[in-house]
């Protein structure tokens, strides 16, 4: 008898909608379950993990992220000059030699630069070839390119710092975004971090990794989350700005700096609740808060904006919208309550739930006429009229 069933391919990017419609069988929900746990004990341990070296107690990700850097050695900033070396070249020839005639994603990285990007990736270039030289004895030391107020308070640890930052940290993100955990930590606070921060619960996840590890990667992992789907643009912004702070280690490298080392389990703590209360203000204030009304703003185009969590939308309103852009558009997967929407069979008992509560919708609600956009699309703005 032949095979009828349906292989599915699972993607670790799938958004959940999709996940909620895959039936797993006993071995796969195993073979998961397994994968869940393994994987989500590395990922912690490694970057929330404290061990001590030495005398000296740091997280798992700053030893071998020290350990990466040191392997280099001077060296590294060799490795530099080559990267952006390359991109400047890259840039060269995408923008100037092909101008717009090779189409692919690579080339779409560099389809919107300027003459300016041209001006601060060849100086760039040039800076680092100039700073790798002198560091090597190749050439003399020049104070403006490798002194303590120049290059040696930005390149070693800033830019070196940066990019073992991305290298080690592309090796263990899988393992926190990938295999559940985030699923699970978003759950757990999204009751919380929704209704305070109007951010998902797994962006506390985020928050966490800035704090513990590094700002940079906590900006990494939501830039990835983003580009997978699982944040909007606002709640991108949100967290970005809210919760990439810096992290444990440098603040405790500027406190002591400033001679207050005695004091910084005090100055932290105060400064961690600082940031948090931040966050709640500046989500609900300009221009995080009004980023499409920005839009039309700044384009002097004229606008009226209504509160749907205030004022709610109207029966012919959602209809109307619904009639532009589909029923299934429609819904925010974001929002806690969204997976319970596809087991509503008839169109108009979702109709009903979307009415009777607003924040279902996929935000911004655009109309134009009988045009209409959900969420941020200026791509599709632009062209009405």
């Amino acid at each position: 008898m032949a095979d009828t069933t349906k292989k599915i391919n699972l993607d670790p990017d799938m958004p959940s909608p999709e996940l909620d419609k895959v039936t797993l069988t006993s071995a796969q929900k195993t073979k998961g379950l397994i994968q869940c746990i393994i994987f989500s004990i590395i990922g912690i341990f490694v970057f929330f993990g404290q061990v001590t070296v030495n005398g000296e107690s740091d997280t798992v990700f700053g030893i071998i992220y020290n350990g990466f850097l040191d392997l280099f050695g001077s060296a590294i900033y060799w490795v530099l000059a080559l990267i952006i070396g390359a991109n400047f070249l890259c840039h060269l020839y995408f923008k100037y030699v092909k101008k717009g005639s090779v189409k692919n994603a690579f080339a779409e990285v560099y389809a919107n630069d300027s003459i300016v990007h041209t001006i601060l990736y060849g100086l760039g270039t040039l800076y680092i070839v100039m700073y790798a030289m002198v560091d090597s004895g190749l050439m003399e030391n020049v104070e403006i390119i490798t002194g303590a107020a120049t290059g040696g308070s930005v390149i070693p640890p800033i830019v070196k710092g940066v990019l073992g930052i991305i290298l080690v940290g592309a090796v263990f993100m899988p393992t926190l975004l990938n295999y559940g955990v985030l699923e699970i930590v978003g759950a757990i606070l999204e009751p919380l971090m929704r209704p305070i921060f109007k951010i998902p619960g797994k962006a506390a996840l985020d928050a966490v990794t800035s704090f513990v590890s590094s700002s940079s990667l906590g900006v990494m992992v939501t830039n990835r989350l983003w580009k997978q789907g699982a944040y909007t643009d606002k709640e991108m912004v949100s967290i970005m700005t809210g919760f990439s702070a810096v992290s444990i280690g440098f603040a405790y490298l500027v406190i002591d700096t400033a001679g207050c080392a005695d004091q910084f389990v005090k100055i932290y703590a105060l400064s961690f609740v600082m940031v948090f209360i931040m966050a709640v203000i500046m989500v609900r204030i300009p221009p995080i808060s009004k980023k499409a009304e920005r839009y039309f703003k700044e384009r002097r185009i004229k606008y009226q904006f209504i509160d749907l969590n205030r004022y709610g939308i109207s029966r012919g309103e959602l209809q109307s919208v619904r009639t532009a852009v589909g029923l299934d558009n429609l819904v925010d997967e974001k929002h806690p309550d969204a997976a319970l929407m596809q087991y509503l069979a008839r169109t108009e008992d979702k109709m009903e739930r979307l009415f009777e509560d607003p924040t279902l919708l996929k935000t911004p609600v655009v109309r134009n006429g009988k045009q209409a956009t959900v969420g941020y699309q200026p791509d599709v703005w632009k062209d009405w009229k």
